[in-house]
Formats: C-alpha cells, sequence, structure tokens
C-alpha cells in the first residue's frame, strides 16, 4: 500500500479554489479571484460603536450644495453670498430691535397698484379714481327709486314739481310747524267715541243732556249749603264701618272690643306702666337669703293671643350685696328673656332680650328670680320690684 499524499496550497486571504481529477488520477487545483464584497468598517471618525452624528465630523467644503446659490460645495456657496455684500439688517425705516409695521414707512408711490383700478402704483389708481368721481353727476347716476325719472337728475326734478305745488304753511305757521291749541275746535274734529254724534260738539252735547236728566241737585249737606266741608259732628261711630282687624261691623262695636280688653289690662297696671301690664313682687330679707313674695297676683292668665316686646324693671331698694336674676316664664317654662341685677342697683331699665315673646289665649305669664352671692345683711329688707310687660 502506497503512502498518501498531503496537499498543501497556500492561498491569499479572500481567494477561492477548487479541486477536480481527471481519469488518470491527476490532481488540478483551480484558484478564484480575490471576493470583492464590501470589507466591514472598524470605526467612524475614530468613533465605535453606535456612531451618531457630532459637530465636526465634516467641514464646509467636504458638503455637496444642493441649494440655488452657486458654488459646488456649501464654502462655495457661503463663499458666494459673502461675496455678494448681504449680511444683517442694521436697521429698519431709522429703527431697531423688533420692528413692527408703522404708519409713514411708505407713501401711495412707494406702494405698487395690485388691484383693477387703473395705475402702477397706488397714487396712480387714487388720482385715477378722483378724476373719474369728480367728472360724475347726478345724471350720470341710474334711479333705483320709486320716485319717476330714469336717473338721480330726474327723479330729483319730479319730487322739486311736486313740492312746488304742495303746502305754503299750516295754521299761519311755516317752518316745522306743530300742533297748538286753537287749531281744531270740537266741531272741526271727528267723534270716533261710542258716544252718539258726528263730531266732538255733538258728543259732548249729547252727554250734557244725560247729565242733567239724571241730576237731582243736593240743597244742603249736613244743614249747610253751599261748597260743603267735612266737620266734626257730621257722623257718629255708629254711622261709620270698622274696615280693621278689630272685632266689631261699625266703629262703635270695635271700640267696645278693645275697651273690654282695655278693662283686664287694667287689672295689673300700677300706674307707673301705662299701656302694659304690671307684676309686683316683694323682695323681703330677715338677715338671711331673701325670699320672694307675691305683693299682688305674681302671673297673668292670657284672655287672648298676644306678643310681648318689652318689659319695664324699676326696683326701689337697692340689695346690699346680693345679685338678682329674673326669667320671664310661660307655662311654667323659661324663656329666653333673662337679666340680672347686680348688688347696688336700682335701675329703671327696658328688657329686650329674648323678645319679641308670643302668647297664646289661656297662656300664663310668670317671671323667676334666683339670688345669687353672699348674703344680704339688711335685716328685715323689703324691695319692691314692678315689672310692667309691654304687649302688641
Amino acid at each position: 500500500m502506497s503512502t498518501p499524499t498531503v496537499l498543501v496550497v497556500d492561498m491569499p486571504e479572500g481567494q477561492g479554489f477548487g479541486i477536480t481529477t481527471d481519469s488518470l488520477g491527476s490532481i488540478e487545483v483551480k484558484t478564484a479571484p480575490a471576493s470583492t464584497g464590501p470589507v466591514p468598517v472598524s470605526s467612524v471618525f475614530g468613533r465605535t460603536g453606535a456612531v451618531v452624528a457630532a459637530a465636526g465630523d465634516y467641514d464646509a467644503s467636504e458638503v455637496t450644495n444642493t441649494s440655488g446659490v452657486a458654488g459646488a460645495t456649501v464654502a462655495d456657496a457661503l463663499d458666494t453670498l459673502n461675496a455678494g455684500g448681504g449680511g444683517a439688517v442694521a436697521s429698519v425705516f431709522g429703527r431697531t430691535g423688533a420692528v413692527v409695521a408703522a404708519s409713514g414707512d411708505y407713501d401711495s408711490d412707494q406702494v405698487d397698484n395690485a388691484s383693477g383700478v387703473p395705475g402702477a402704483s397706488c397714487s396712480d389708481a387714487l388720482d385715477n379714481l378722483s378724476s373719474a368721481i369728480t367728472s360724475l353727476d347726478s345724471s350720470d347716476v341710474a334711479n333705483a327709486s320709486a320716485v319717476p325719472g330714469a336717473n338721480v337728475s330726474n327723479a330729483l326734478n319730479s319730487l322739486a314739481g311736486t313740492i312746488a305745488a304742495g303746502v305754503l304753511s299750516v295754521f299761519g305757521r311755516v317752518g316745522a310747524v306743530v300742533a297748538a291749541n286753537g287749531d281744531y275746535n270740537s266741531t272741526q274734529v271727528t267723534n270716533s267715541s261710542g258716544v252718539a254724534g258726528a263730531t266732538v260738539t255733538a258728543a259732548l252735547n249729547t252727554l250734557a243732556g244725560l247729565i242733567a236728566s239724571l241730576t237731582t241737585g243736593v240743597s244742603s249737606g249736613f244743614g249747610r249749603a253751599g261748597a260743603v266741608l267735612a266737620a266734626n259732628g257730621d257722623y257718629n261711630s255708629t254711622q261709620v264701618t270698622n274696615s280693621s282687624s278689630v272685632a266689631g261691623a261699625t266703629v262703635t262695636a270695635a271700640l267696645n272690643t278693645l275697651a273690654t280688653f282695655e278693662t283686664s289690662l287694667q287689672i295689673w297696671n300700677l300706674g307707673n306702666c301705662p299701656g302694659g301690664i304690671t307684676l309686683r313682687y316683694l323682695l323681703t330679707n330677715t338677715g338671711g337669703q331673701a325670699s320672694v313674695t307675691v305683693a299682688q297676683q305674681g302671673q297673668r292668665v292670657f284672655g287672648r293671643a298676644g306678643t310681648m316686646t318689652r318689659i319695664r324693671y324699676k326696683q326701689g331698694i337697692a340689695m346690699v350685696t346680693d345679685s338678682l336674676t329674673y326669667t320671664l316664664q310661660v307655662n311654667g317654662v323659661d324663656t329666653a328673656c333673662t337679666w340680672t341685677v347686680l348688688a347696688g342697683q336700682t335701675p329703671n331699665i327696658d328688657i329686650t332680650t329674648g323678645m319679641p315673646i308670643n302668647f297664646a289665649t289661656g297662656d300664663n305669664v310668670g317671671i323667676k328670680i334666683s339670688q345669687s352671692g353672699g348674703t344680704d345683711t339688711a335685716a328685715n329688707r323689703a324691695i319692691n320690684v314692678d315689672l310692667c310687660g309691654y304687649f302688641t
């Protein structure tokens, strides 16, 4: 058995090869041209990884110019613009900064006319319009009104003829005539009312006749003739109808109703409470705590509904060391009406705290008196306290 032969081929990088044999067992090695495919990029602008654009990657001479400015590269285009004298605007109409339009920036000669009026500039167009307007007169304007006439001149002439034949004066007055007394009399005014008569005069006469037929006349009033005026004694209270809320058909009946109620009030009026209800208490002291006794009836049962609006409080002699607190009660229940009289005080005041208080028919009103402080040492002290309630 023969020794195998090892074939070693030294090939350049990227070059291919093939091996074939013939019928005699010869071996042929055929090489292929080196690959012409792209070679991988190892870095971009000296940077590796995910490279992104950065300032300085290219200069203006390396960037192709695709604008309308002459020059193959951006550098050439910039040179072209620079050579043309371009540059920043130093001022606009003598103004700097954020310049905005202002009156006087241009005159009409400097503004192109883009309207349908003939003229290259706005000045030319305005001149043409002025000439056209000056040459117009009323005969050039078509009449679109209901006044006869093809144009405005004809219509005005038609109106002038009508006016010339019109009214020269009204009631002898010219100018802006307004109505005045005496322009017409009642015979000249048509009657449009429901009273019989063609004119106002006729209607007035109709009414005068009716009034005369209905009037019987008054010879005297309350025994007095002439222009009779009201006087005391013309009527008495029984002859006057009562229109108030007080019960009673006549004023006499209403007064009697009030008189009955007033009589019930006077029972509690001790002379220092006009128009109100007085409860008199006697506070006595024998060297210890003061006690309250009732000099007259200390409670009041209402015979009708009413509203208390204030209490007149009067105390004749002061307590020495103690204070007295008063509370108004209705049917034995405290109300919000309460006040305190301090030692040494002898007030004569109106109490309105907690007012007004409403009372129904049959309600019982009373005063609760509480004593506080030290022990009043004045022996056998008697203090009159008058409480006067005012009602509506």
